[in-house]
């Protein structure tokens, strides 16, 4: 393995695992809900994610380059989604009084990919660092096809199994609330560079 895949290697290890925009919504859903209800959205941001890294090997960060004017609706439905996502970890939970909280499900975790300007911006970072023109496509894709959906189930498992742990240890709802509302305050934090980038 050339030096090169071990850097990305290393890249892919490090973005991957750091607190952004999943990761605080898996951790979140982990402590509120519990490990396996958590389930349908760890295998949407999986599923959703893979379907990234695909559209980022054939050709999404040239799509972008021709047509930038699709970047400011990213933006703002980015934006948008984040604060609401926000406002649902922050009002939500499974100690809610009302009871009808419930976790994220499977679609919405998949679509959320397509606006998640981390993973967006982190996919295409790879793509021009791995890829390059002189030689075939596809053999250079192979690697990053199999390492960036690896480390995305790894990320999504370690953080839910995090926040799950993370709600054992509370037991109180003020402490739920609490919790609840710095994860919140976390995914507001991800929307502001959004927004004035």
């Amino acid at each position: 393995m050339d030096t090169t895949l071990w850097g990305t290697i290393l890249f892919v290890s490090i973005v991957s695992m750091t607190p952004g925009p999943n990761n605080l919504l898996l951790a979140a859903s982990g402590a509120n809900y519990g490990f396996f209800r958590t389930l349908p959205h760890m295998c949407g941001v999986i599923v959703g994610f893979a379907i990234m890294v695909v559209a980022s090997g054939f050709g999404l960060g040239m799509i972008l380059n021709e047509f930038p004017q699709v970047i400011l609706p990213l933006k703002i439905m980015s934006v948008s989604f984040l604060m609401y996502l926000s406002w649902r970890v922050a009002t939500g939970g499974a100690h809610v009084v009302d009871g009808k909280s419930q976790p994220l499900t499977f679609l919405p975790a998949v679509l959320f990919q397509t606006i998640n300007p981390k993973g967006i911006s982190f996919l295409l970072s790879i793509m021009g660092a791995q890829v390059s023109d002189a030689q075939p496509l596809f053999p250079q894709l192979i690697p990053l096809f199999i390492l960036l959906p690896a480390f995305t189930v790894l990320s999504a498992v370690t953080w839910t199994m995090f926040g799950t742990a993370i709600g054992k240890l509370m037991q109180s709802q003020g402490a739920f609330r609490v919790f609840n509302l710095i994860m919140a305050s976390l995914l507001v934090a991800c929307a502001i560079p959004i927004a004035f980038s």
